[in-house]
C-alpha cells in the first residue's frame, strides 16, 4: 500500500512530516522552497510582465533551483574539507544525508559527488 498523501500543511507551511518520513525533513524542506520560489517567480511574469512559462521551463527552472543548493552544500562542503578534519567530515556527513541518502539527485563515493540530473537544453536559458 503506498504511503499517505502529506497534507497541505505539510507541503505548503511546513510542518512536520509523519514519522516514517522525518529522516527527509531538511530535504523536504529545501525541495518545498525552491518549488515555492519558482512559482512565486512565475506568477509574478505572468502578473507583471503578461509571460506565461511553458510546462518543460517551470520543470526545468524548480530542478535548477533544487540543484543549486544542492551543489552550494556541495561547495559548502569541499570549503570546509580543507578547514580543521571535523568541520569538513560534518559539511560531507549532512550534504550526504540531505542529498545523496536515497541517490535520487547525486551518489557519493569517497570525496566525489556525482549528480544525477542534468538540465535539459532549453531556448530559455541560452
Amino acid at each position: 500500500m503506498p504511503w499517505p498523501r502529506l497534507t497541505w500543511e505539510q507541503c505548503l507551511l511546513g510542518m512536520d512530516l509523519p514519522a516514517h518520513l522525518l529522516g527527509f525533513q531538511r530535504t523536504w524542506s529545501l525541495l518545498r522552497g525552491s518549488v515555492l520560489w519558482v512559482l512565486w517567480l512565475r506568477r509574478d511574469a505572468q502578473v507583471f510582465q503578461n509571460a506565461t512559462w511553458p510546462t518543460p521551463q517551470l520543470e526545468s527552472s524548480i530542478w535548477d533551483a533544487v540543484l543549486d543548493l544542492a551543489r552550494m552544500a556541495s561547495d559548502r562542503s569541499i570549503s570546509l574539507s580543507r578547514q580543521p578534519p571535523q568541520a569538513g567530515q560534518k559539511a560531507r556527513l549532512a550534504l550526504c544525508r540531505c542529498w545523496a541518502s536515497t541517490a535520487t539527485l547525486c551518489s557519493h563515493q569517497g570525496d566525489s559527488i556525482h549528480w544525477n540530473y542534468i538540465r535539459p537544453v532549453c531556448g530559455v536559458f541560452r
